[in-house]
């Protein structure tokens, strides 16, 4: 009559299987008695992984529910209206540097540079 076959169970479902509150030194002397080779830092990848998949399928995103036409309509207004006018790197640095400086002294700072252009103009 055959043998019937072993069933082995892998580690990672070893460590599976057992709770993970069970501190990974214990993990490692129970699967010795099994017959497996672990590490403590195995059981905690293992682990972490597990944790990770876990969270992964919990976090996975609901389908997407259908937008009304008019919500569609003025999402795409708003892109366009962004995409119309992008700002210079300049445009950008000039209004950092207006905030820094603040709004009058930055209005002073402006109107003695057009009164000097206007002069040399003349």
């Amino acid at each position: 009559m055959p043998k019937a076959p072993k069933k082995t169970i892998s580690k990672t479902a070893f460590v599976r299987n057992l709770p993970p509150t069970l501190p990974a030194i214990k993990v490692v002397e129970k699967a010795k008695e099994a017959g497996l080779v672990l590490t403590a830092q195995y059981v905690y990848k293992v682990r972490s992984l597990t944790k990770s998949a876990k969270a992964r399928a919990k976090a996975a995103p609901a389908p997407a529910a259908r937008k009304p036409l008019a919500a569609k309509k003025l999402v795409a207004k708003k892109v366009a209206r962004k995409q119309a006018a992008p700002a210079s790197s300049h445009e950008t640095a000039f209004r950092k540097f207006v905030l820094q400086l603040g709004v009058q002294k930055s209005k002073a700072l402006l109107n003695d540079v057009e009164r000097k252009l206007r002069a040399l103009v003349k």
